[in-house]
């Protein structure tokens, strides 16, 4: 089985709206686009996962099953991508240049403060 992230996320949006076309207009595509998306989740999972009959839409009882999953997918690669920046920014560098007074008499005991209060601060 091979599912898109994307899928996953229009899915949730159209639970959200019942609407083809809203989900379409909040994902930023054509509601024929968003439609084949969802046909692709569904053909994907091999389970009819929206009840088209109905207007607005509703979701069959295996679609109300698969939203909770769905959700919880998106929202747990979401939360993993947002730690995963934040480590990336906290795993950089600080480049401090200083004529040799300051460099010499200020900095090293001011980065024995960071290293004290933050962890691993390196003075090259």
């Amino acid at each position: 089985m091979n599912l898109e992230t994307k899928w996953l996320e229009d899915f949730v949006a159209l639970a959200n709206t019942r609407s083809f076309s809203a989900s379409a207009r909040q994902r930023h595509v054509t509601q024929p686009a968003f439609s084949r998306r969802i046909r692709a989740l569904e053909q994907a999972v091999d389970v009819t996962l929206v009840d088209r009959s109905t207007t607005p839409i509703g979701l069959t009882p295996e679609g109300q099953l698969f939203l909770v999953t769905a959700r919880n997918l998106v929202e747990q690669l979401n939360e993993s991508l947002s730690h995963l920046r934040g480590l990336s920014i906290a795993n950089e560098a600080l480049d401090i240049v200083a004529a040799h007074s300051p460099g010499v008499e200020f900095y090293p005991p001011w980065i024995s403060r960071l290293q004290q209060g933050l962890g691993n601060c390196q003075l090259a």
